[in-house]
């Protein structure tokens, strides 16, 4: 499994989801600066670029490639624009979860697993509909000033 960091942006500065920020260092930040503002943005087009020609280079013929929801992210759109240039070099599938942090992991690691077991894309596909069909991600605020903040 690969992943593509979403950027974050605090204060001008461009953070890696996963790779130079995390909840902790993100919560610190926020706490230290309450006048700051988090914004996420998707992978960057040649960042998208750069991953699909790197797995190419390494033999693989099809990816699977499950994204946030369309609904909250520009990411799925980011990917299918990405993906329309491999088109005859190697079988990308993107599959728009419709869900955000939990799910969206879990619905990954599931496609992983199923695409490890040389399921075809159809069944992975209609494995993560019966996943996104039957969960539910619900969550609290203890304060909405940040998410006032960011337009929400």
């Amino acid at each position: 499994m690969h992943i593509l960091p979403m950027h974050v942006k605090i204060n001008n500065v461009d953070f890696l989801d996963s790779k130079n920020i995390n909840p902790t260092k993100l919560t610190q930040i926020m706490q230290t600066s309450p006048n700051s503002l988090a914004k996420t943005s998707p992978p960057s087009e040649a960042e998208i670029m750069q991953m699909f020609e790197s797995l190419y280079n390494e033999g693989y013929q099809s990816l699977f490639v499950c994204t946030l929801s369309s609904k909250f992210s520009e990411t799925y759109n980011m990917v299918q624009a990405c993906r329309k240039r491999f088109d005859g070099k190697m079988n990308i599938f993107v599959y728009d979860t419709l869900n955000l942090n939990l799910t969206e992991a879990t619905m990954s690691y599931e496609a992983d697993s199923w695409f490890k077991q040389e399921k075809s894309f159809a069944e992975i596909t209609r494995r993560l509909d019966y996943i996104r069909d039957h969960s539910s991600f619900l969550f609290t605020l203890s304060d909405l000033t940040y998410i006032t903040k960011a337009g929400k």
